[in-house]
């Protein structure tokens, strides 16, 4: 699986840990020696070297508990395509290219607005996420559990034999 701020998919073809690793290792080892070399200050070089080796963690693989290859990825250009409910986009990443493809599902004409599902999140998420809610969201729902007091005997056995345990809005 592969997430970022606002979007899933999957890598369908693995990626080598150690070359994350290696390549983190690479980065701070490259920083060190320029600042050994006086091409950079001591202080460049660790926020430098630990930028790199971030960035090679984030865009990396890790191993989930259950043996699948998860990629974790900073989009931010893809982050920046608006929302709108629908079918979550066809995002995949290419893990022998390294690199993220988004596929359009349908053709654009010039003008029009490009826009992605985020995927089914309610308002609250929408607001805490990304900044917006969204209106007649069919996600955004209420739950209201079924009481046990305050309702008729006749009423809960009916609410009971219909499988009925809360009422969403």
């Amino acid at each position: 699986a592969a997430a970022s701020r606002a979007f899933s998919g999957q890598d369908a073809k693995g990626t080598d840990i150690g070359a994350v690793v290696g390549g983190a290792s690479v980065a701070v080892v490259a920083a060190a020696a320029a600042a050994a070399a006086g091409i950079v200050s001591l202080s460049d070089a660790l926020v430098g070297g630990t930028m790199a080796a971030a960035a090679c963690s984030v865009a990396g693989s890790a191993m989930s508990a259950q043996g699948e290859v998860e990629v974790l990825s900073l989009l931010p250009m893809i982050d920046q395509v608006n929302h709108a409910s629908g079918a979550a986009p066809d995002l995949q990443f290419d893990s022998l290219q390294k690199q993220w493809v988004l596929r359009a599902d349908r053709a654009y004409a010039s003008g029009d607005e490009v826009v992605i599902s985020y995927g089914a999140k309610s308002n609250d998420m929408l607001l805490t996420q990304h900044g917006f809610i969204e209106e007649d969201n069919s996600a955004d729902t209420f739950v209201l559990p079924i009481p046990d007091k305050g309702l008729s005997d006749a009423s809960l056995r009916s609410l009971a034999e219909a499988g009925v345990e809360e009422v969403r809005f």
